[in-house]
């Protein structure tokens, strides 16, 4: 839903790893905690090349503060300071 909502108003962004990501992006995850598309999503807190802090919710009926791969499952981030 929300990468739908995002890639039709021209939200949805791919951002090279060699470019940084900013707090509060919502990043749209590929087959990481399931194995389908778009299954899941977190508020970066920081991100480096490598790596993103993010804050998240449903993860095993838990929140918490996650440091996730900046790899192959990130399929766009949503950045709301366009606005």
């Amino acid at each position: 839903m929300w990468h739908e909502w995002a890639s039709q108003s021209d939200l949805c962004r791919v951002i090279p790893k060699d470019a940084p990501v900013l707090r509060g992006d919502v990043v749209i995850f590929d087959h990481l905690l399931v194995p389908v598309s778009f299954d899941h999503m977190g508020i970066v807190l920081d991100g480096t090349d490598t790596d993103l802090l993010t804050a998240e919710g449903n993860v095993e009926n838990q929140a918490g503060i996650f440091l996730r791969p900046r790899d192959t499952r990130v399929n766009c981030f949503i950045r709301f300071r366009d606005f």
